[in-house]
Parts: structure tokens; sequence; C-alpha cells
């Protein structure tokens, strides 16, 4: 299969990120359902093939960068999943819904550090859409939990 560098990888590239494989599904359920011109991924967590690539609890065995690499991992596996669907990084206009689960004690209190667009990584992937992770216009979430699956630090809920 030949893949196409789009303007939104570029970005991606430039900011310093590598679109990884997209993630097989864990059980038995479809990793995106799409209707209409909407893409609904499922949870996403900071995989790589089936093995987890950060496990623990943030504010206990991670620190708040290990839990923002394992938002980022998530989000970068969002965004695998919605290439492969949809073809191209380019036909996403916006992005409607962010929400982030974080596995953290309860005396954590750096949730917001810990999303992967608060700090640039993953901001602007389309040039022509200036804003698209991390878009004003985009409704996001926090949420903690003492545990998270397979243990990991950081997931991205569907």
């Amino acid at each position: 299969m030949t893949t196409h560098s789009t303007i939104a990888e570029e970005r991606l590239a430039e900011l310093g990120n590598h679109l990884p494989d997209p993630p097989t599904p864990f059980g038995a359920y479809v990793p995106t359902v799409q209707t209409g011109n909407l893409l609904f991924p499922s949870g996403m967590l900071a995989t790589s093939g089936h093995t987890a690539t950060v496990v623990g609890v943030v504010g206990k065995d991670l620190d708040v960068k290990a839990g923002r690499e394992a938002a980022c991992t998530a989000a970068l596996n969002v965004l695998a999943l919605t290439k492969k669907q949809s073809g191209s990084l380019n036909r996403v206009s916006h992005v409607v819904r962010l929400g982030v689960y974080v596995a953290a004690t309860p005396e954590f209190t750096e949730h917001l550090p810990v999303r992967p667009a608060n700090r640039g990584r993953l901001a602007t992937p389309k040039t022509r859409r200036e804003e698209m992770v991390s878009s004003p216009k985009t409704s996001r979430s926090n949420s903690d939990a003492a545990s998270a699956t397979f243990g990991l630090g950081a997931n991205l809920p569907g």
C-alpha cells in the first residue's frame, strides 16, 4: 500500500510526530464508526500494536510528562485510525470533542498539562484550519480515575 503525505501529516511531522500504524481492537468492537461525514472513534489507548507504551498511575508511578506522552500516543492512534477510515487527514475539518481520561492519584491536580493539545504537540495539524485539535470550538472534557484500562496512564474516550 502506498501512502501519500498530506498537509496534515506534514504539519504533524513539523511538530515532531509520526503517525503509527492504526491500532487493532483489543476486543469485539469496531475502532471507528462513520455516519455521513462524521467519524466516531472508539476509546483509544496509549499502545503500539497490542503493547501498552506507558503503564501506571499519574502522581504515583508516572509524572506529568509520562502522562502527557501516554495521551499523545493515544491521540496519534486516533489520527492514524482517522486516516485509515477517511483516506486522508486533510478530510478532517473540525474536531467536535476531545476527551482525556487520566488514571491519577486522588491528590493529583495537574490534569490539564497531561492533555496532548495543551502544549502544541498536536496543535494545528491542518494548516488551512489554524486550530484543528486545539480549537476553541472543540468540546473538551477531563476526567480522572484510580485505574484505567490495562493500567495505562491516560486514554482518549470514544
